[in-house]
């Protein structure tokens, strides 16, 4: 399935120019949780009704336009409207029947905000005194209520909680219950729950928020307007398996070998060949088990490694390759040639895993952790790639265009997904 187009609200920024910008940044300077509502530290935005324009780097005001009948709504809700509005052009829907446009998302924690609201007004004041807007914005799918009105579009809509709903997309596209699906992942900033997360033993070192959709359409599809060059990246494939356990608490060392993530992994990049991986940060207990699995893989005789004829910086987090093989990564690290010659996988540095001081979390440095939203970001980020043909700095840098990038995410359900995001055949390959 192709994606046709992207719609961000994001720590990064809200357009792929100022996002593509920050992922050219080794070590980007950006801290802190709440990407939509400290504009003066973070390059995304996203301001509230009479919260003023706000002072920084090349910011828009990602609710202008914003309809009064979604005044209402929750900051959930509105995240989730501004990303699908900048996902989406006015003639395909006025082209096409409104039944054959849905709208398929997910998230971890839903609109935690209002419900934490919710519960506060529920155990402070009279139950029967509570806000009943706010009562109506406390369930997960009331969001796409707000984009289904707003955009017009009447086709199968669904919310989903910590699944692959790039897997359910794919299924509504092959049995030809819609012609295009806004697939999206909302995230939104809870100070309790990161505050939880990390008493849990969450292993990520900044929470943050993020609202993703990807336009997806049959490859074959026409959509007015849409040039081939406008659709040269698909999603080629995506499948997904339970690991048993919650993937943001405490995850035990012997996970990867009880679940067989390393070989499930391993399987795919060797069937795949990705030129890249965006994966967990290296220092996780999912990361390293990525790099297992990608080490693995360039240890097959099947999948031989080649020799790079000069060092790559790389990044944790994310894995850049030369002749579609995959690279171990790390911030500091490069690729011994002469050890790739001997099949060993040696490094510049004494340990894989250096100090944490001496890494950049790569991805999760320029996005931090945007739990639900993992997935759908990382697919995004891989079609930015695909499109401006280079791996920037921050996902670990390489001159050579890539044309496939395998995504890996683990959900709050336990739930682990693998994408690959491609040039469509004959588009390079």
């Amino acid at each position: 399935m192709r994606i046709v187009k992207t719609g961000w609200i994001t720590p990064a920024g809200n357009d792929e120019e100022t996002i593509w910008n920050a992922l050219r940044m080794t070590r980007p300077n950006l801290a802190g949780p709440q990407a939509c509502q400290e504009p003066d530290d973070r390059q995304g935005t996203w301001e509230p009704e009479g919260s003023g324009s706000g002072s920084g780097r090349g910011r828009k005001n990602a609710l202008e336009g914003l309809p009064k009948k979604g005044r209402r709504a929750s900051r959930f809700s509105h995240l989730g409207l501004c990303a699908a509005r900048s996902a989406i052009r006015p003639e395909w829907i006025g082209d096409r029947k409104a039944e054959r446009i849905g709208a398929v998302f997910t998230t971890a924690y839903g609109p935690l905000e209002t419900n934490m609201e919710f519960a506060r007004q529920m155990i402070g004041d009279e139950p029967d005194l509570c806000s009943p807007s706010l009562f109506a914005n406390t369930v997960h799918n009331a969001c796409l209520g707000t984009i289904s009105m707003d955009l017009g579009i009447k086709g199968p809509s669904t919310m989903l909680l910590g699944s692959n709903h790039l897997l359910l997309t794919r299924l509504l596209l092959a049995e030809g219950k819609a012609d295009l699906i806004l697939a999206g992942a909302i995230e939104e900033y809870n100070e309790e729950l990161e505050r939880s997360l990390h008493i849990q033993g969450m292993e990520a070192r900044r929470v943050d928020e993020a609202a993703v959709v990807l336009a997806l359409a049959a490859d074959d599809a026409a959509l007015p307007g849409l040039t081939a060059e406008d659709a040269d990246i698909r999603i080629g494939e995506t499948f997904s398996f339970g690991l048993g356990i919650g993937a943001y608490g405490l995850l035990p060392s012997g996970l990867a070998e009880e679940t067989g993530l390393v070989g499930r992994i391993e399987r795919f990049l060797r069937k795949y060949r990705p030129d890249a991986v965006l994966g967990h940060a290296s220092w996780t207990t999912l990361g390293q088990a990525e790099r297992r699995a990608i080490e693995t893989s360039r240890a097959c005789e099947d999948h031989p490694a080649k020799e790079t004829s000069s060092p790559m910086p790389i990044a944790a987090g994310s894995y850049a390759a030369e002749d579609r093989v995959p690279q171990q990564v790390s911030a500091g690290m490069r690729t011994d040639p002469s050890a790739e010659q001997s099949g060993g996988a040696r490094t510049s540095v004494d340990s894989a895993l250096s100090e944490p001081a001496n890494m950049s979390d790569g991805f999760y440095e320029v996005f931090g952790h945007c739990l639900g939203s993992d997935l759908t970001l990382k697919a995004a980020a891989a079609k930015l790639c695909l499109e401006r043909g280079q791996i920037p700095a921050a996902l670990g840098g390489s001159a050579k265009a890539p044309e496939r990038i395998a995504v890996l995410s683990a959900e709050a359900t336990g739930n682990y997904s693998i994408a690959i995001v491609e040039k469509r055949p004959g588009k390079g390959r």
